[in-house]
């Protein structure tokens, strides 16, 4: 950022608007917002903000979503790569959002403002989000993903049952034999903990020894075949939720070119959003603007200030007037003033949109057009001089400031 916006503090507004985006992509692009020059794309960025803040007064906040790793996600699927059940949560959460943004903006075309027609360019892909919607759920693959995958956990359920029965009869049977009257689970298996001095009572294999050594967890070998069949049946299972796995991330890489349309509009509401969004927060006004070598300002206030104790400022230089001149005792009204001036340009030029009082009149001139020196103390007080450009520019001797003789 340029010396003369880190003076205005141009940097904090910037930094209050990057926190109303939700996209990482789009609080970036903010941050490096620079002034419009055109006439015609300050007014049509403006109208954008306003268009925006009437849809937000009217319908409230937008759902826009984060799109958090929707583009690393993308770029795996075109690469090969398997998605995992949180990534393909991830591509849910953003069509759901695809699809109140849809319907948000719907609602908002009776406005009549061009914002709303964005939801046209958003793609439906009901048929991605049904897909992944019936194959995942709470982070894993569901059952209901395919008639093999449901086989095969009934059978491992009806296994693992028939492995529990015969543990807890044991356990019943010869319960001096153990440290515990309920049957643990070691390494994936079912087991049995046995007491140090009875674990060769029972045969079967050692799967863990507990810290003090005085337990032993044993799985009976009457209940191994079944376990090794759960075993098999686990592999199965593992392969068939990769198979899943890949035909859902093929299905996401075939509709990558729809959702990447989705997210650069998303991106741009988020932009356009972000900005009404502190409009609101800041009760900003869309102001006129002139290519003419004047700036007018009726009650307006800098955005960094309270507005509920600030005195707002009028303020107007160009035409017949070439030059302001402001001074008095150090109390930090003349450089409050002087920034007030030269921000409520500054901020209508880049971000179009600029704090003011509602209802009030403001006038825009083209950037570089007015010029302020802070001049050396004169009688204990600083002095602030403002010159229109155009003035500045023409006449040879004004290219510094000249001493004006006796100051008020």
């Amino acid at each position: 950022m340029d010396k003369s916006a880190e003076t205005l503090e141009f940097n904090q507004i910037l930094d209050m608007l990057c926190n109303f985006a939700m996209s990482e992509n789009i609080r970036q692009k903010l941050s490096k917002l620079q002034p419009y020059i055109s006439e015609a794309e300050c007014k049509r960025k403006m109208q954008e903000t306003t268009d925006a803040k009437k849809i937000l007064d009217s319908f409230g906040t937008p759902p826009l979503s984060s799109m958090k790793e929707i583009g690393n996600i993308l770029e795996l699927c075109s690469k090969g790569s398997m998605l995992i059940p949180e990534q393909l949560l991830n591509i849910t959460q953003f069509l759901t959002s695809c699809k109140r943004m849809k319907l948000y903006l719907q609602k908002a075309e009776c406005l009549g403002t061009d914002i709303a027609l964005y939801g046209g360019s958003l793609n439906d892909l009901s048929e991605l989000y049904h897909e992944i919607e019936r194959s995942v759920r709470n982070g894993i693959v569901d059952d209901c993903a395919s008639a093999s995958l449901r086989d095969i956990r009934r059978k491992i359920e009806n296994v693992n049952v028939q492995v529990k029965a015969k543990l807890d009869s044991l356990l019943r049977n010869k319960k001096e034999w153990f440290a515990d009257s309920y049957v643990s689970i070691k390494n994936g298996h079912f087991v049995l903990p046995v007491k140090k001095e009875f674990k060769n009572q029972i045969s079967g294999t050692v799967i863990n020894i507990s810290g003090s050594g005085g337990t032993y967890f044993i799985e009976p070998s009457s209940v191994s075949k079944l376990q090794e069949e759960v075993t098999t049946m686990q592999i199965e299972e593992e392969n068939e939720i990769r198979r899943i796995l890949y035909t859902l991330t093929a299905l996401v890489d075939e509709h990558a070119p729809s959702i990447r349309i989705n997210i650069e509009a998303l991106e741009s509401l988020d932009f356009v959003f972000a900005k009404a969004k502190l409009s609101v927060q800041m009760d900003a006004i869309p102001v006129p603007v002139t290519t003419k070598r004047r700036i007018v300002i009726k009650l307006g206030r800098h955005p960094l200030l309270n507005k509920d104790i600030c005195v707002p400022l009028n303020f107007e230089i160009g035409d017949n007037i070439q030059g302001v001149i402001i001074t008095g005792p150090n109390t930090g009204g003349k450089n409050s003033r002087s920034q007030n001036s030269w921000a409520a340009f500054f901020d209508g030029a880049k971000w179009a949109s600029c704090a003011g009082v509602r209802g009030k009149r403001i006038l825009h001139a083209q950037p570089d057009s007015v010029r302020y020196w802070r001049w050396p103390e004169h009688n204990g007080e600083p002095v602030y001089i403002f010159f229109a450009y155009y003035q500045y520019h023409r006449n040879p001797s004004l290219r510094e400031p000249r001493k004006l003789g006796a100051i008020g």
